[in-house]
């Protein structure tokens, strides 16, 4: 449990772990893909939607 006043930073990506390239999330070769598309990413956290 954190005490009072503790701060936590999750990151959320749409990138597999561990992997060094960004998700440009167009469908190209990461490690050669120079556009990029912004996308949103949704965290479900009910019990019945669970990400």
């Amino acid at each position: 449990m954190l005490k009072k006043g503790h701060r936590i930073h999750l990151s959320i990506t749409s990138s597999s772990q561990n992997f060094i390239f960004l998700n440009t999330n167009t469908g190209e070769n990461p490690a050669t893909a120079v556009k990029t598309v912004q996308t949103t990413q949704q965290m479900h956290h009910q019990a019945r939607n669970l990400s």
